[in-house]
Protein backbone atom coordinates (compact mmCIF):
# COMPACT_ATOMS: atom_id res chain seq x y z
CA UNK A 1 0.00 0.00 0.00
CA UNK A 2 1.23 3.24 -1.24
CA UNK A 3 0.24 6.29 1.40
CA UNK A 4 1.09 10.25 0.72
CA UNK A 5 0.68 12.84 3.13
CA UNK A 6 -1.58 16.13 1.49
CA UNK A 7 -1.37 19.31 2.39
CA UNK A 8 -3.78 22.04 2.30
CA UNK A 9 -3.26 25.17 4.02
CA UNK A 10 -2.70 25.15 7.54
CA UNK A 11 -3.80 21.20 7.42
CA UNK A 12 -2.54 18.10 7.27
CA UNK A 13 -3.96 14.70 6.10
CA UNK A 14 -1.92 11.39 6.59
CA UNK A 15 -2.02 8.19 5.31
CA UNK A 16 -3.92 8.93 1.88
CA UNK A 17 -3.74 5.53 0.08
CA UNK A 18 -3.03 6.25 -3.52
CA UNK A 19 -4.03 2.40 -4.30
CA UNK A 20 -7.55 2.83 -3.85
CA UNK A 21 -7.94 5.68 -6.58
CA UNK A 22 -7.47 4.76 -10.08
CA UNK A 23 -7.19 8.27 -11.43
CA UNK A 24 -6.61 11.71 -10.81
CA UNK A 25 -10.22 12.57 -10.52
CA UNK A 26 -11.18 9.82 -8.28
CA UNK A 27 -8.49 11.38 -5.98
CA UNK A 28 -10.41 14.83 -5.84
CA UNK A 29 -13.02 13.24 -5.17
CA UNK A 30 -11.57 11.92 -2.13
CA UNK A 31 -9.97 15.02 -1.22
CA UNK A 32 -13.27 17.13 -1.53
CA UNK A 33 -14.63 14.88 1.38
CA UNK A 34 -11.71 15.61 3.37
CA UNK A 35 -11.38 19.30 2.84
CA UNK A 36 -14.65 20.43 0.75
CA UNK A 37 -12.93 21.80 -1.98
CA UNK A 38 -14.88 21.62 -4.94
CA UNK A 39 -13.08 19.24 -7.76
CA UNK A 40 -13.03 22.07 -10.32
CA UNK A 41 -11.58 24.21 -7.88
CA UNK A 42 -8.61 22.04 -6.81
CA UNK A 43 -5.04 22.15 -7.88
CA UNK A 44 -3.14 19.29 -6.97
CA UNK A 45 0.75 19.01 -7.32
CA UNK A 46 3.82 17.00 -5.76
CA UNK A 47 2.99 14.28 -8.42
CA UNK A 48 5.01 15.32 -11.38
CA UNK A 49 3.24 18.67 -11.96
CA UNK A 50 0.07 19.43 -12.46
CA UNK A 51 -2.12 16.34 -11.42
CA UNK A 52 -4.59 16.26 -14.42
CA UNK A 53 -8.34 14.59 -13.91
CA UNK A 54 -7.44 11.12 -16.32
CA UNK A 55 -3.82 10.80 -15.09
CA UNK A 56 -3.52 6.98 -14.18
CA UNK A 57 -2.26 6.99 -10.63
CA UNK A 58 -0.41 3.38 -11.32
CA UNK A 59 1.38 5.41 -14.03
CA UNK A 60 3.00 7.26 -11.72
CA UNK A 61 6.42 7.24 -9.46
CA UNK A 62 4.72 7.71 -6.17
CA UNK A 63 6.63 6.87 -3.38
CA UNK A 64 5.59 6.04 0.16
CA UNK A 65 5.13 9.04 2.58
CA UNK A 66 5.45 11.70 -0.51
CA UNK A 67 3.83 14.79 0.22
CA UNK A 68 1.26 16.36 -2.16
CA UNK A 69 -0.17 19.86 -2.09
CA UNK A 70 -3.65 20.50 -2.56
CA UNK A 71 -4.17 24.34 -3.69
CA UNK A 72 -8.36 25.36 -3.48
CA UNK A 73 -11.01 27.47 -1.76
CA UNK A 74 -13.38 25.38 0.33
CA UNK A 75 -15.73 28.86 0.46
CA UNK A 76 -19.23 28.14 -0.05
CA UNK A 77 -19.80 29.59 -4.04
CA UNK A 78 -22.78 32.26 -3.24
CA UNK A 79 -25.98 30.56 -5.06
CA UNK A 80 -26.96 31.88 -8.56
CA UNK A 81 -29.45 35.03 -8.06
CA UNK A 82 -33.29 33.81 -9.05
CA UNK A 83 -33.93 35.26 -12.64
CA UNK A 84 -36.52 35.18 -14.58
CA UNK A 85 -36.56 33.08 -17.65
CA UNK A 86 -34.26 33.89 -20.48
CA UNK A 87 -34.98 33.04 -23.97
CA UNK A 88 -32.35 32.83 -26.65
CA UNK A 89 -33.48 35.28 -28.59
CA UNK A 90 -33.62 38.35 -25.91
CA UNK A 91 -29.89 37.18 -25.16
CA UNK A 92 -28.46 37.80 -28.43
CA UNK A 93 -26.08 40.88 -28.62
CA UNK A 94 -26.43 41.56 -25.27
CA UNK A 95 -24.75 38.82 -23.34
CA UNK A 96 -22.61 41.07 -21.16
CA UNK A 97 -25.51 42.99 -19.86
CA UNK A 98 -27.00 39.82 -18.77
CA UNK A 99 -24.24 38.89 -16.56
CA UNK A 100 -22.04 36.40 -19.04
CA UNK A 101 -18.41 36.88 -18.42
CA UNK A 102 -15.81 35.48 -21.02
CA UNK A 103 -13.87 32.33 -21.04
CA UNK A 104 -10.40 32.50 -18.49
CA UNK A 105 -7.33 30.40 -18.92
CA UNK A 106 -6.19 27.59 -17.40
CA UNK A 107 -3.45 27.54 -15.05
CA UNK A 108 -0.79 24.60 -16.37
CA UNK A 109 1.38 24.67 -13.28
CA UNK A 110 2.77 27.91 -12.01
CA UNK A 111 1.65 30.24 -15.66
CA UNK A 112 -0.54 32.54 -13.87
CA UNK A 113 2.14 35.53 -15.59
CA UNK A 114 1.30 33.83 -18.93
CA UNK A 115 -2.74 34.22 -18.18
CA UNK A 116 -3.38 37.55 -16.57
CA UNK A 117 -0.92 39.11 -19.47
CA UNK A 118 -2.86 37.30 -22.25
CA UNK A 119 -6.16 39.06 -21.25
CA UNK A 120 -4.60 41.89 -20.66
CA UNK A 121 -3.36 42.32 -23.93
CA UNK A 122 -6.41 41.13 -25.36
CA UNK A 123 -8.18 44.28 -24.53
CA UNK A 124 -6.69 46.29 -27.64
CA UNK A 125 -8.63 45.81 -30.14
CA UNK A 126 -6.25 46.56 -32.91
CA UNK A 127 -3.87 43.51 -31.78
CA UNK A 128 -6.98 41.09 -31.50
CA UNK A 129 -7.99 42.35 -35.17
CA UNK A 130 -3.97 41.86 -36.59
CA UNK A 131 -4.16 38.46 -35.05
CA UNK A 132 -7.52 37.50 -36.62
CA UNK A 133 -6.19 38.28 -40.02
CA UNK A 134 -3.26 36.41 -39.85
CA UNK A 135 -2.53 33.36 -42.15
CA UNK A 136 0.78 32.18 -41.79
CA UNK A 137 2.80 31.48 -44.96
CA UNK A 138 2.99 27.94 -46.63
CA UNK A 139 6.92 27.69 -46.71
CA UNK A 140 8.33 27.98 -43.42
CA UNK A 141 7.62 27.24 -40.10
CA UNK A 142 9.53 29.32 -37.26
CA UNK A 143 9.08 29.92 -33.76
CA UNK A 144 7.45 33.50 -34.14
CA UNK A 145 5.24 31.87 -36.35
CA UNK A 146 4.30 29.68 -33.87
CA UNK A 147 4.09 32.01 -31.22
CA UNK A 148 1.68 34.15 -33.48
CA UNK A 149 -0.39 31.82 -34.50
CA UNK A 150 -1.00 29.67 -31.23
CA UNK A 151 -1.52 33.17 -29.61
CA UNK A 152 -4.65 33.96 -32.49
CA UNK A 153 -6.25 30.48 -31.76
CA UNK A 154 -5.86 31.41 -28.07
CA UNK A 155 -7.58 34.78 -28.55
CA UNK A 156 -10.35 32.66 -30.85
CA UNK A 157 -10.79 30.22 -28.05
CA UNK A 158 -11.41 32.86 -25.25
CA UNK A 159 -14.29 34.54 -27.76
CA UNK A 160 -15.69 31.06 -28.14
CA UNK A 161 -19.00 31.41 -26.11
CA UNK A 162 -19.64 27.80 -26.25
CA UNK A 163 -16.67 27.06 -23.70
CA UNK A 164 -15.96 28.21 -20.34
CA UNK A 165 -12.21 27.95 -19.86
CA UNK A 166 -9.59 27.64 -22.11
CA UNK A 167 -6.41 25.26 -21.91
CA UNK A 168 -3.14 27.53 -23.85
CA UNK A 169 -1.32 24.27 -24.31
CA UNK A 170 -0.14 24.82 -27.88
CA UNK A 171 0.80 28.66 -27.21
CA UNK A 172 2.84 27.78 -24.09
CA UNK A 173 4.20 25.03 -26.15
CA UNK A 174 5.38 27.36 -28.96
CA UNK A 175 6.60 30.01 -26.51
CA UNK A 176 8.61 27.77 -24.35
CA UNK A 177 10.43 26.10 -27.04
CA UNK A 178 11.56 30.06 -28.57
CA UNK A 179 12.68 30.88 -24.56
CA UNK A 180 13.64 27.83 -22.66
CA UNK A 181 14.17 29.74 -19.56
CA UNK A 182 10.26 29.97 -19.32
CA UNK A 183 10.49 26.30 -18.95
CA UNK A 184 12.76 25.82 -15.75
CA UNK A 185 11.94 24.41 -13.15
CA UNK A 186 12.11 24.27 -9.50
CA UNK A 187 12.80 21.47 -7.23
CA UNK A 188 9.90 21.76 -4.29
CA UNK A 189 9.35 19.29 -1.47
CA UNK A 190 6.52 18.29 -3.80
CA UNK A 191 8.98 17.31 -6.69
CA UNK A 192 10.14 19.18 -9.69
CA UNK A 193 7.51 22.01 -10.55
CA UNK A 194 7.60 24.43 -13.41
CA UNK A 195 9.18 27.60 -11.82
CA UNK A 196 7.09 31.10 -11.51
CA UNK A 197 8.10 34.00 -14.05
CA UNK A 198 7.88 37.37 -14.50
CA UNK A 199 4.69 39.11 -16.17
CA UNK A 200 6.60 41.99 -17.43
CA UNK A 201 9.05 40.12 -19.48
CA UNK A 202 6.81 37.42 -20.84
CA UNK A 203 5.04 40.73 -22.61
CA UNK A 204 8.27 42.08 -23.63
CA UNK A 205 9.30 38.70 -24.93
CA UNK A 206 6.35 38.07 -25.84
CA UNK A 207 5.24 41.58 -28.21
CA UNK A 208 8.78 41.44 -29.41
CA UNK A 209 8.12 37.67 -31.35
CA UNK A 210 4.58 38.72 -32.74
CA UNK A 211 5.69 42.07 -33.85
CA UNK A 212 7.68 40.56 -37.18
CA UNK A 213 4.81 38.77 -37.88
CA UNK A 214 1.91 41.31 -37.91
CA UNK A 215 3.06 44.28 -40.12
CA UNK A 216 0.63 47.80 -40.99
CA UNK A 217 1.04 50.30 -43.13
CA UNK A 218 3.30 53.20 -41.51
CA UNK A 219 0.98 55.86 -42.84
CA UNK A 220 -1.35 56.50 -45.42
CA UNK A 221 1.37 58.42 -47.51
CA UNK A 222 3.79 55.01 -47.34
CA UNK A 223 3.75 51.92 -48.13
CA UNK A 224 6.49 50.80 -45.57
CA UNK A 225 5.37 48.66 -42.92
CA UNK A 226 6.12 48.87 -39.56
CA UNK A 227 5.52 46.03 -36.91
CA UNK A 228 1.71 46.67 -35.49
CA UNK A 229 3.36 46.51 -31.59
CA UNK A 230 5.75 49.02 -32.21
CA UNK A 231 2.95 50.90 -33.86
CA UNK A 232 0.79 50.17 -31.07
CA UNK A 233 3.24 50.37 -27.96
CA UNK A 234 6.15 52.01 -28.74
CA UNK A 235 7.40 55.92 -28.14
CA UNK A 236 10.29 57.40 -28.21
CA UNK A 237 12.31 59.57 -25.65
CA UNK A 238 14.99 62.65 -26.49
CA UNK A 239 17.70 61.80 -24.08
CA UNK A 240 20.82 63.99 -22.85
CA UNK A 241 23.41 63.08 -21.50
CA UNK A 242 25.17 65.57 -19.20
CA UNK A 243 28.62 65.66 -17.57
CA UNK A 244 28.25 66.68 -13.56
CA UNK A 245 32.06 66.53 -13.15
CA UNK A 246 32.94 68.66 -16.33
CA UNK A 247 31.43 71.78 -17.59
CA UNK A 248 33.77 71.36 -20.59
CA UNK A 249 32.20 68.26 -22.06
CA UNK A 250 29.24 68.63 -24.24
CA UNK A 251 26.23 67.44 -23.58
CA UNK A 252 25.08 65.01 -25.64
CA UNK A 253 21.43 64.89 -27.38
CA UNK A 254 20.17 61.60 -28.70
CA UNK A 255 16.80 60.03 -29.40
CA UNK A 256 15.92 56.88 -27.36
CA UNK A 257 12.83 54.02 -28.45
CA UNK A 258 10.78 52.69 -25.37
CA UNK A 259 8.27 49.82 -24.72
CA UNK A 260 6.78 51.11 -21.24
CA UNK A 261 7.48 53.75 -18.96
CA UNK A 262 9.03 52.41 -15.14
CA UNK A 263 7.92 54.00 -12.25
CA UNK A 264 10.86 53.86 -9.67
CA UNK A 265 9.94 53.48 -6.48
CA UNK A 266 11.71 54.48 -2.91
CA UNK A 267 10.72 55.80 0.08
CA UNK A 268 9.41 59.21 -0.99
CA UNK A 269 7.35 57.77 -3.58
CA UNK A 270 3.46 57.58 -2.67
CA UNK A 271 2.38 57.82 -6.68
CA UNK A 272 2.62 56.87 -9.91
CA UNK A 273 3.30 60.35 -11.19
CA UNK A 274 6.39 60.86 -8.73
CA UNK A 275 7.72 57.49 -9.94
CA UNK A 276 7.61 58.26 -13.51
CA UNK A 277 9.13 61.56 -12.76
CA UNK A 278 12.28 59.75 -10.74
CA UNK A 279 12.73 57.33 -13.85
CA UNK A 280 13.00 60.06 -16.03
CA UNK A 281 16.32 61.44 -14.11
CA UNK A 282 18.87 59.07 -13.30
CA UNK A 283 22.80 59.25 -12.36
CA UNK A 284 24.70 56.85 -14.40
CA UNK A 285 28.70 55.88 -14.66
CA UNK A 286 30.37 55.77 -17.60
CA UNK A 287 34.19 56.74 -19.71
CA UNK A 288 34.50 60.29 -19.87
CA UNK A 289 36.11 61.52 -23.32
CA UNK A 290 37.56 64.87 -21.33
CA UNK A 291 38.65 63.37 -18.45
CA UNK A 292 40.06 60.39 -19.65
CA UNK A 293 38.18 58.34 -16.84
CA UNK A 294 34.86 57.26 -15.76
CA UNK A 295 32.77 59.87 -14.29
CA UNK A 296 29.40 60.53 -12.96
CA UNK A 297 26.40 61.65 -15.50
CA UNK A 298 22.67 62.98 -15.27
CA UNK A 299 20.49 61.52 -17.58
CA UNK A 300 17.30 63.14 -18.33
CA UNK A 301 14.82 61.48 -20.75
CA UNK A 302 11.88 63.58 -22.13
CA UNK A 303 9.29 62.01 -24.34
CA UNK A 304 9.00 63.05 -27.74
CA UNK A 305 6.63 60.84 -29.06
CA UNK A 306 3.63 58.53 -26.99
CA UNK A 307 1.72 55.36 -28.32
CA UNK A 308 -1.64 55.05 -28.74
CA UNK A 309 -1.24 52.23 -26.02
CA UNK A 310 1.10 52.90 -22.81
CA UNK A 311 2.46 50.08 -20.61
CA UNK A 312 3.59 51.20 -17.59
CA UNK A 313 6.12 48.91 -15.24
CA UNK A 314 6.40 49.32 -11.08
CA UNK A 315 10.05 48.42 -10.44
CA UNK A 316 9.25 46.37 -7.04
CA UNK A 317 11.84 43.87 -7.20
CA UNK A 318 15.40 44.77 -6.01
CA UNK A 319 17.69 41.96 -5.62
CA UNK A 320 19.03 41.08 -2.07
CA UNK A 321 22.09 40.05 -1.38
CA UNK A 322 22.04 38.20 1.97
CA UNK A 323 18.72 35.74 0.59
CA UNK A 324 19.63 35.56 -3.09
CA UNK A 325 16.58 36.53 -4.85
CA UNK A 326 14.49 39.47 -5.70
CA UNK A 327 12.24 40.73 -2.74
CA UNK A 328 9.21 42.69 -4.01
CA UNK A 329 9.21 46.46 -2.36
CA UNK A 330 5.16 46.60 -1.20
CA UNK A 331 5.04 50.26 -0.70
CA UNK A 332 1.48 51.89 -1.50
CA UNK A 333 2.04 53.60 -4.82
CA UNK A 334 -1.50 55.61 -5.87
CA UNK A 335 -2.24 55.22 -10.14
CA UNK A 336 -5.27 57.46 -11.65
CA UNK A 337 -7.56 56.15 -13.65
CA UNK A 338 -7.13 59.21 -16.05
CA UNK A 339 -3.37 59.71 -16.67
CA UNK A 340 -1.41 62.66 -18.39
CA UNK A 341 1.70 62.52 -19.57
CA UNK A 342 2.35 66.26 -21.02
CA UNK A 343 4.28 67.07 -18.25
CA UNK A 344 7.19 64.68 -19.17
CA UNK A 345 6.97 65.42 -23.04
CA UNK A 346 9.61 67.51 -25.03
CA UNK A 347 8.79 71.83 -25.55
CA UNK A 348 8.29 70.97 -29.27
CA UNK A 349 6.41 67.74 -28.78
CA UNK A 350 4.11 69.94 -26.36
CA UNK A 351 3.32 72.34 -29.04
CA UNK A 352 2.10 69.75 -31.42
CA UNK A 353 0.13 68.09 -27.74
CA UNK A 354 -1.48 71.71 -27.41
CA UNK A 355 -3.45 72.03 -30.38
CA UNK A 356 -4.90 68.90 -30.83
CA UNK A 357 -5.90 69.17 -26.44
CA UNK A 358 -6.98 72.39 -26.83
CA UNK A 359 -9.29 71.29 -29.74
CA UNK A 360 -10.69 68.70 -27.69
CA UNK A 361 -11.29 71.19 -24.99
CA UNK A 362 -13.48 73.58 -26.89
CA UNK A 363 -15.29 70.30 -28.17
CA UNK A 364 -16.02 69.37 -25.02
CA UNK A 365 -17.11 72.32 -23.89
CA UNK A 366 -19.07 73.12 -26.67
CA UNK A 367 -20.67 69.58 -26.50
CA UNK A 368 -21.51 70.78 -22.83
CA UNK A 369 -23.16 73.70 -23.38
CA UNK A 370 -25.07 71.96 -26.08
CA UNK A 371 -26.60 69.36 -23.96
CA UNK A 372 -27.77 71.74 -21.42
CA UNK A 373 -29.73 73.90 -24.26
CA UNK A 374 -30.82 70.82 -26.16
CA UNK A 375 -33.59 68.08 -26.06
CA UNK A 376 -32.01 64.66 -24.68
CA UNK A 377 -31.63 62.66 -27.85
CA UNK A 378 -33.58 59.25 -28.09
CA UNK A 379 -31.91 56.41 -26.50
CA UNK A 380 -31.50 54.55 -29.78
CA UNK A 381 -29.52 57.28 -31.69
CA UNK A 382 -27.14 58.02 -28.38
CA UNK A 383 -26.25 53.78 -28.74
CA UNK A 384 -25.37 53.96 -32.32
CA UNK A 385 -23.25 56.80 -31.29
CA UNK A 386 -21.32 54.67 -29.04
CA UNK A 387 -20.73 52.37 -30.89
CA UNK A 388 -18.95 54.68 -33.69
CA UNK A 389 -16.54 56.19 -31.27
CA UNK A 390 -15.97 52.80 -30.24
CA UNK A 391 -14.87 51.15 -33.45
CA UNK A 392 -12.22 54.36 -34.01
CA UNK A 393 -8.80 52.94 -34.38
CA UNK A 394 -6.19 54.35 -32.20
CA UNK A 395 -4.09 53.52 -34.73
CA UNK A 396 -4.93 56.69 -36.33
CA UNK A 397 -5.88 59.82 -34.88
CA UNK A 398 -3.39 62.27 -33.00
CA UNK A 399 -2.00 62.37 -29.71
CA UNK A 400 -3.12 63.79 -26.72
CA UNK A 401 -0.87 62.86 -23.92
CA UNK A 402 -4.15 61.83 -22.04
CA UNK A 403 -4.58 58.07 -21.17
CA UNK A 404 -6.99 56.01 -19.33
CA UNK A 405 -6.69 52.83 -17.52
CA UNK A 406 -7.28 49.77 -19.66
CA UNK A 407 -5.78 47.11 -17.54
CA UNK A 408 -3.73 46.08 -14.48
CA UNK A 409 -1.67 43.27 -14.07
CA UNK A 410 -0.85 42.38 -10.30
CA UNK A 411 1.33 40.44 -8.40
CA UNK A 412 0.36 38.89 -4.78
CA UNK A 413 3.63 37.60 -2.57
CA UNK A 414 7.02 38.58 -1.58
CA UNK A 415 9.12 37.34 -4.32
CA UNK A 416 9.57 37.84 -8.09
CA UNK A 417 9.79 34.04 -8.64
CA UNK A 418 6.77 32.77 -6.49
CA UNK A 419 3.22 34.46 -5.86
CA UNK A 420 0.68 34.54 -7.89
CA UNK A 421 -0.42 36.94 -10.81
CA UNK A 422 -4.08 38.23 -11.55
CA UNK A 423 -5.29 40.62 -14.49
CA UNK A 424 -7.99 43.37 -13.94
CA UNK A 425 -9.63 44.30 -17.35
CA UNK A 426 -11.72 47.11 -18.47
CA UNK A 427 -13.72 45.27 -21.28
CA UNK A 428 -15.23 47.36 -24.26
CA UNK A 429 -18.95 47.65 -22.35
CA UNK A 430 -16.73 49.31 -19.73
CA UNK A 431 -17.19 46.62 -17.10
CA UNK A 432 -13.61 45.59 -14.85
CA UNK A 433 -13.20 42.01 -15.06
CA UNK A 434 -10.88 40.19 -12.77
CA UNK A 435 -9.53 37.03 -14.39
CA UNK A 436 -7.99 34.97 -11.82
CA UNK A 437 -6.82 32.22 -13.92
CA UNK A 438 -10.05 29.91 -15.51
CA UNK A 439 -12.10 31.88 -12.26
CA UNK A 440 -13.51 34.97 -14.10
CA UNK A 441 -15.57 37.69 -11.60
CA UNK A 442 -16.80 41.63 -11.83
CA UNK A 443 -15.11 43.68 -9.69
CA UNK A 444 -15.59 47.71 -9.27
CA UNK A 445 -13.65 50.30 -10.09
CA UNK A 446 -12.49 51.54 -6.50
CA UNK A 447 -11.93 47.72 -5.77
CA UNK A 448 -9.13 48.29 -8.63
CA UNK A 449 -8.16 51.72 -6.85
CA UNK A 450 -7.14 49.32 -3.97
CA UNK A 451 -4.37 47.36 -5.63
CA UNK A 452 -1.71 50.31 -5.54
CA UNK A 453 0.22 48.23 -2.70
CA UNK A 454 1.17 48.54 1.11
CA UNK A 455 0.86 44.92 2.13
CA UNK A 456 0.04 41.24 1.02
CA UNK A 457 -2.50 41.48 -1.09
CA UNK A 458 -2.97 41.84 -4.84
CA UNK A 459 -0.38 44.86 -5.89
CA UNK A 460 -0.28 46.83 -9.11
CA UNK A 461 2.87 45.83 -11.03
CA UNK A 462 2.10 46.49 -14.94
CA UNK A 463 -0.52 48.97 -16.28
CA UNK A 464 -2.01 49.28 -19.41
CA UNK A 465 -3.16 52.96 -20.55
CA UNK A 466 -5.38 53.76 -23.64
CA UNK A 467 -5.16 56.97 -25.16
CA UNK A 468 -7.98 59.50 -24.73
CA UNK A 469 -9.61 61.37 -27.76
CA UNK A 470 -11.26 63.65 -25.90
CA UNK A 471 -10.91 66.19 -23.32
CA UNK A 472 -11.20 64.30 -19.45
Amino acid sequence: MVKVIVKWNKNVYKDIEIDDFKTGADLKKKLQELTNVPVDRQKVMGLGGLLKDDQILSDLKIKIGQTVQLLGSADSLPEPPKEKTVFAEDVTGNEESLGFYPNGLVNLGNTCYLNAAVQTLKVVPELRTALKEYTPPSSGNDLEQKITASLRDTFKDLDDNGKNSVTPDRFLQAFRSAYPQFAEKSRTEFGEIYAQQDADEFISKLLFSIGPKLQVTESSSSDQKKSITDKLFSGQFQVSIKNTESAEEPIKTEQEGFHKLSCYINQQTSNLNYGLEQSMQETIEKNSPTLNRNALYMKTSKISKLPPYLLVNFVRFEWKNRDKTKAKILRDVKFPTTLDVYDYCTDDYKKTLDVTREALRKQKEEAILKKKSDVVEPEEKKMKMDVDVQSVSLLEGDDTAWYELSAVITHKGRTSNSGHYVGWVKDDNKRWLKYDDDEVSEVSQEEVKKLSGGGDWHTAYLLLYKRMNEAP
